[in-house]
């Protein structure tokens, strides 16, 4: 007899991920328009992906969205951390709200042209005084498949900032091979989801999970 609530785990199909990619590969045309993402200087780069989600996510009550200060520390660490092994380290933003990326990543975005409006920042948020240097793309597209393309296409590592993201968890999942996948952990962000899952059944095993040292202020991995 099956009981629960959402049915939503890697263990039902973890067996056939490669099937599943098959059957989920983009069209050509959409990965041609998710390649146009991503400027050519970059394209030879190491690239991280941070996958924001907030929307309703502010306001159903449940779902916590990403916050700018985890988003951009563990951002920051992940730089780091890539940096020590890699030549050129880039990050691209994807999600629903663009202008949270802005505010977030003011002083490591390019100038883009889509943004109509003056970021303002309302998000109780400071840039680091202290952060790496790289460079951030900020994709000004909304359609979903062509974010999870672009994952497929070039996303080296991917960060979940917002823990039970349905569409972060698949943007990771199906991202380019060999990619490595990073999420906020759950019980600190105090996601309302917490108390409806197994985290051993939602994230799979090979999976690294983030989370803030209370005492430092710092990112460190979990296992």
């Amino acid at each position: 007899m099956l009981d629960g609530h959402y049915f939503q785990s890697f263990k039902y199909f973890h067996h056939i991920r490669p099937k599943i990619r098959e059957l989920l590969a983009p069209s050509k045309l959409t990965a041609v328009r998710a390649e146009i993402l991503l400027p050519t200087k970059y394209r030879n780069d190491f690239i991280i992906c941070t996958h924001i989600r907030r929307g309703d996510f502010q306001y159903d009550g449940v779902h916590q969205p990403s916050d700018a200060t985890f988003t951009r520390s563990a951002t920051d660490f992940l730089v780091d951390y890539y940096k020590k092994s890699r030549r050129r380290v880039t990050v691209v933003v994807l999600g629903n709200d663009i202008h949270f990326a802005k505010a977030v990543f003011e002083d490591r975005t390019e100038n883009h042209t889509f943004l109509q409006k003056a970021t303002t920042n309302a998000y109780n948020y400071s840039l680091p005084e202290a952060s790496p240097k790289y460079t951030t793309v900020l994709t000004p597209t909304l359609i979903p498949e062509i974010d999870l393309a672009f994952s497929r296409l070039f996303c080296d590592v991917t960060l979940i900032t917002a823990p039970s993201s349905t569409f972060g968890w698949w943007l990771s999942y199906l991202s380019k091979r060999k990619s490595q996948a990073y999420y906020r952990d759950i019980t600190e962000s105090k996601d309302g989801v917490l108390r409806e899952m197994r985290e051993d059944d939602f994230y799979p095993p090979e999976w690294i999970k983030l989370k803030t040292d209370q005492k430092t202020g710092k990112i460190r991995k979990i296992r």
